[in-house]
């Protein structure tokens, strides 16, 4: 929120900040791709409490843990693809600041753009769940 506002000069112009603005920039562009996979991670620690919320609502036999392999199958190969897909777009670049400006390719199909972010989301998602699974299983063994 805060390289929002510095970088808004005409919404926050009361303000009156000037300069700044390639820090703020900096800081907008990090803080946008952090957050985008803070907030995956954050969902996949929660995978099994929206699965039981979707079980409930549709009355469904989802559960929180696959009943068939073959859909952690299919979460794997997603990963696979979301991390194929990390590396094809150059994100740790974004992540660390690397580069100033996002890059972007206007000629590419906008539905392989968002794919391929929507698979990165999912390699967070499968990563963190499944950490938090073994996690708590791990604490469930050492209880006496």
């Amino acid at each position: 929120m805060v390289s929002g506002v510095i970088l808004s000069n005409k919404v926050f112009a009361f303000l009156h900040i000037r300069g700044h603005m390639a820090f703020a920039r900096r800081l907008h562009m990090a803080s946008s791709y952090w957050g985008f996979l803070l907030m995956a991670t954050h969902l996949g620690l929660h995978w099994g409490m929206l699965l039981g919320m979707v079980r409930k609502a549709g009355k469904t036999k989802l559960t929180g843990r696959p009943s068939f392999p073959w859909q952690t199958l299919i979460a794997a190969l997603i990963a696979v693809y979301g991390v194929a897909a990390a590396v094809k777009r150059d994100l740790t670049t974004y992540l660390f600041l690397r580069a100033e400006f996002v890059f972007l390719d206007f000629s590419e199909s906008k539905m392989l753009f968002y794919l391929d972010y929507l698979a990165i989301m999912g390699t967070f998602i499968f990563l963190s769940y499944f950490a938090a699974r073994r996690l708590r299983k791990r604490k469930v063994r050492e209880v006496p």
